[in-house]
């Protein structure tokens, strides 16, 4: 992961569909012909990023995740809020999961300081100290909804048909073949990238390209792996930093399986980059809202269902009727 990315510099970088299959080390970067380096930075851009958020994986870097390690009293305290939940709710809607019903009197200032951390610090925070396997799967929904709205209390609607939690997982029982499918549903690696941009993306220039390619070279470059665990829960700034993963392969035993959100701290929030304006809106403004629909999937889909998303991006893409829609 890199941070090295200014935030008015965002750009939905989704679209390095061309390397999504390739493992990280296999990426090589090929200048267009005629192509000359720049021994500075374009005008505009500053010689040097300083701050927090501007840490790298170069031997002698500084990073700090914010790992907020659950004790045995914060695992109770989520145990009650549950209850507390589920007490007050006659069937499990997550649209309904908050902080007023979801309450953390102890744990809760901890995770806001997480937010903070992930608006203004290092830009990650993971929360760690929960077994998920204790747990059903509509007690791990709650959880994570949960907790994840003392990160940030709006979440985003992750395409047109309502979804607002993505399982990001592959089955050895779907039948769609893995080219086929969007990139998060196949266990290939993926670029680095934020989520939320556009997968139809325009023709570029030579120079368009060479910069992307150079992106992708650095952030490869000074990337930093996580040590993540299992139970543990990643909050990223997607505005700040860029994520990717290697390829993995499963077992019999063991399959890798994450659950996505996209969250909005209205508080801490960034401002919106202008060229990201309409897939954001698309997720948490006014066409957001016109989605009464709403669903919160507590398991996989038993069957893999095509979709309009581009192969080998973890971006979120608007359906052709959307685009006839902000056309009109």
């Amino acid at each position: 992961m890199t941070t090295h990315i200014l935030p008015t510099a965002s750009r939905g970088l989704a679209g390095l569909q061309d390397w999504a299959r390739l493992d990280t080390e296999e990426v090589s970067v090929s200048p267009s012909p005629g192509y000359e380096a720049l021994t500075q930075p374009p005008l505009g851009f500053p010689s040097s990023i300083e701050g927090p958020m501007a840490w790298s994986g170069e031997e002698g870097g500084s990073f700090n995740a914010y790992t907020l390690e659950l004790g045995p009293g914060d695992v109770v305290e989520i145990e009650q809020a549950i209850k507390h939940f589920l007490s007050m709710c006659l069937g499990l809607d997550g649209g309904e999961v908050a902080r007023w019903n979801f309450p953390l009197p102890t744990l809760g200032p901890q995770l806001q300081d997480c937010a903070v951390n992930i608006h203004r610090g290092s830009g990650l925070c993971i929360i760690r100290g929960l077994t998920p396997s204790v747990y059903s799967a509509e007690d791990n929904a709650i959880i994570f909804l949960g907790l994840a709205s003392y990160i940030g209390e709006n979440r985003g609607v992750q395409s047109s048909k309502g979804a607002m939690l993505t399982h990001v997982y592959e089955s050895s029982t779907w039948t769609v073949p893995r080219e086929e499918r969007h990139g998060i549903h196949t266990n290939s690696s993926l670029p680095f990238h934020n989520d939320m941009g556009y997968g139809r993306i325009p023709n570029l220039l030579p120079a368009q390209k060479d910069a992307l390619a150079l992106l992708q070279q650095t952030a490869t470059a000074q990337q930093v792996q996580l040590p993540t665990r299992q139970g543990d829960m990643v909050f990223i700034n997607n505005w700040g930093v860029l994520h990717a993963r290697d390829s993995y392969e499963d077992d019999d035993t063991v399959s890798r399986h994450l659950v996505r959100l996209w969250l909005r701290n209205s508080e801490l929030g960034w401002e919106i980059p202008e060229s990201m304006k309409t897939p954001w809106e698309a997720a948490f403004g006014a066409k957001a809202k016109k989605i009464v629909n709403r669903q919160y999937p507590v398991e996989p889909m038993p069957e893999y269902i095509e979709s309009k998303f581009t192969n080998g991006s973890a971006a979120f893409v608007m359906e052709e009727s959307d685009e006839d829609e902000e056309a009109s």
